[in-house]
């Protein structure tokens, strides 16, 4: 949880260097994986090595914040994206709710695309308690899909002869991969990108 300002709800100065040091971490362990040296993290933050032991007591700490912030963020922009189709005459149509799960997470990801690679590059290098947490958030985020996605099957808008298991690890896959190819100084934006992603991924799915 951000640390805030009980006056202003505006996060402290701690807060802004904690949130500092995960931004240049991730950045770090995207370049150099899970090896990175926290002397560089450092370096990348704008302070002393040392200092970063104010907060967080050791890299596997760090470690498990990012790959957790990564998932909570996506999971977040998501269903905020999705709440905010309630009331419309849209809310109970399955296939916008798809839509809107498709383009929130393509903008996540690219929105915070150094957290999103760098998940990719160490996941598979951290200790078990780490990657066991881990799995946990994308246990839980990964239920929330497999509830649009069977809305979306039951009210007949997905083809029948799909296994969602394997439709939802596909678009997942098709979705963060985005992180590792795009530019933004080039002719795309990312919401043209998240708008590309949702037409294609909605093509192989709905009838």
């Amino acid at each position: 949880m951000v640390e805030t300002s009980s006056d202003t709800k505006t996060p402290t100065k701690s807060a802004r260097t904690h949130k500092r040091i995960l931004d240049a971490a991730a950045a770090e362990f995207r370049q150099a994986g899970y090896n990175a040296r926290l002397v560089d993290i450092a370096e990348r933050a704008g302070m002393q090595a040392g200092s970063l032991y104010y907060h967080f007591a050791s890299r596997e700490e760090l470690v498990a914040e990012i790959l957790q912030l990564g998932i909570a963020t996506a999971f977040a922009q998501v269903r905020r994206a999705i709440e905010e189709l309630d009331g419309s005459d849209i809310e109970s149509d399955p296939r916008r709710r798809l839509e809107t799960a498709i383009r929130a997470h393509t903008m996540a990801v690219l929105e915070q695309s150094d957290y999103a690679s760098a998940q990719a590059k160490i996941v598979g290098q951290v200790p078990p308690d780490i990657a066991e947490a881990h799995k946990a958030d994308q246990r839980s985020y990964g239920a929330y899909w497999n509830d649009l996605l069977e809305t979306a099957a039951t009210a007949g808008v997905l083809r029948a002869d799909l296994d969602l298991f394997a439709a939802r690890m596909l678009a997942f896959g098709a979705m963060n991969w985005t992180t590792e190819w795009f530019d933004p100084s080039r002719r795309l934006s990312a919401d043209q990108i998240a708008d590309t992603a949702v037409m294609m991924i909605m093509s192989g799915l709905a009838k």
